[in-house]
């Protein structure tokens, strides 16, 4: 078949390959001068089953707010929009348990299934990345550990692996972390991994390339037009075309337009929910991160490391150190903006001090990712079986693609995939 893909983050870059793996003809539109340039441009990297970072998931559900795992994890500005407003509450607010433990292990297990097609797909296309094994989540007191405690019970449950630790043995894994750190005890998540998203993507368009698939860069969808076409094909209107192409299949990649230099930008559901003719369930998230280089090894994280209370991880990527956090609802900007970054500085000199090199000043990144109300991405057709979704995988983007790619993929060819995918469909939504 001959399939659009509209879109070039890396659940579009994953998706493509996928597809052209299948042998069909794939074209993928991106409106930006290059792939990887938004949600996927500066990410965590955290490739993590243990859905540890709390933008993961919804709030834990309990009676007492110190059992709402991550419910402050999304701050809410004063511009925020009411619909923002309105996926806030409902995010925060604590589902039921049973309908919470289902879209739990949903996503654990959707992850896990995404790093092991991560894995494969670097295996057999040849592609090395700058990676790192395990996270470490840091606890300051007691209370944060009988918090995180009824998380750890799920996870065991599922099978992820991990060691709850004292202050020593955590500096053990990580020796950096500076004695002064008020440090009670940590967990350590030895099968998540931290990989480099946008390294991955760029490698991986080389390959897709090989495969034959065609992008097209500066290219911005209008609209797609299914209805009138006679062979029921799916017409893709672009910016400045006069002629638009047709296509057996389009698959929709993109759900934020939000910068990712740090230069603001408005969200683009709107425009994505007029190419599918209804109102996609997504919200737009802003955080935000900080890439330094590395000034000594010995004092800089061995590999990821996530300040449990304020909810910001610092990982090590290859020569740099990467720092993120800040999530929140509504466009920040001038000092407010420089508030949420100093927060990032602030933790990584704390945690950290003497690790990083600040003469540059570091790169400061602000990216946008599309949350549904579940906090699940969304899978599968949404029109007469021409136009697919694959998006709103929220905070755990990178770990997902892979997999969400293979479903969509195997969905698209008529197969039952690997992965469960019921959870997924865009229509318990009623698009």
């Amino acid at each position: 078949m001959k399939i659009a893909v509209i879109g070039a983050g890396i659940v579009g870059i994953t998706s493509a390959y996928e597809l052209a793996l299948d042998g069909h003809e794939v074209h993928v539109y991106e409106r930006n001068a290059a792939i990887a340039e938004e949600a996927s441009f500066a990410t965590a990297g955290l490739l993590a089953p243990s859905l540890l970072h709390p933008l993961s998931h919804r709030p834990w559900p309990g009676t007492a707010l110190r059992h709402r795992i991550g419910y402050r994890a999304v701050s809410l500005t004063r511009n925020a929009s009411l619909r923002e407003l309105g996926w806030w509450l409902g995010w925060r607010r604590p589902s039921g348990a049973e309908q919470f433990m289902a879209t739990f292990n949903q996503l654990q297990g959707l992850v896990g299934y995404g790093l092991l097609c991560q894995q494969s797909v670097c295996r057999d296309a040849g592609i090395a990345l700058e990676q790192t094994q395990g996270q470490l989540a840091l606890l300051g007191s007691e209370n944060a550990m009988q918090t995180l405690q009824p998380k750890l019970d799920a996870l065991k449950a599922a099978g992820v692996p991990f060691k709850v630790l004292s202050a020593a043995e955590a500096r053990m894994v990580e020796p950096g972390i500076d004695e002064a750190f008020p440090l009670y005890g940590a967990v350590h998540f030895t099968q998540d991994e931290v990989a480099n998203c946008r390294q991955f993507a760029h490698l991986l368009r080389d390959r897709a390339t090989a495969l034959g698939v065609e992008f097209q860069f500066n290219a911005q969808v209008t609209g797609l037009d299914q209805k009138g076409q006679a062979d029921g094909k799916v017409a893709v209107m672009v910016a400045g075309t006069p002629d638009a192409a047709r296509f057996d299949r389009v698959v929709l990649c993109s759900g934020t337009s939000g910068a990712s230099n740090g230069s603001g930008g408005q969200s683009g559901l709107t425009g994505l929910s007029a190419l599918t003719s209804g109102s996609l369930p997504l919200t737009s998230v802003q955080s935000y991160s900080v890439s330094v280089p590395v000034r000594e090894s010995f004092s800089a994280p061995r590999s990821a490391v996530l300040d449990y209370a304020s909810g910001i991880s610092v990982a090590r990527m290859g020569n740099r150190i990467r720092v993120c956090g800040g999530a929140e609802l509504g466009q920040r900007q001038g000092l407010v903006q420089q508030k949420s970054t100093r927060a990032l500085f602030r933790t990584l000199q704390t945690c950290f001090p003497g690790a990083a090199s600040f003469r540059t000043g570091g790169q400061i990144c602000k990216g946008s990712s599309s949350f549904t109300p579940d906090g699940l991405p969304l899978v599968g057709t949404c029109a007469n079986n021409a136009i697919w979704l694959n998006l709103g995988h929220g905070y755990n983007g990178w770990g997902l693609a892979c997999g969400t790619a293979r479903i969509l993929a195997d969905l698209i060819a008529g197969k039952a995939p690997a992965k469960d995918a019921t959870a997924l469909s865009p229509a318990r939504f009623a698009l």
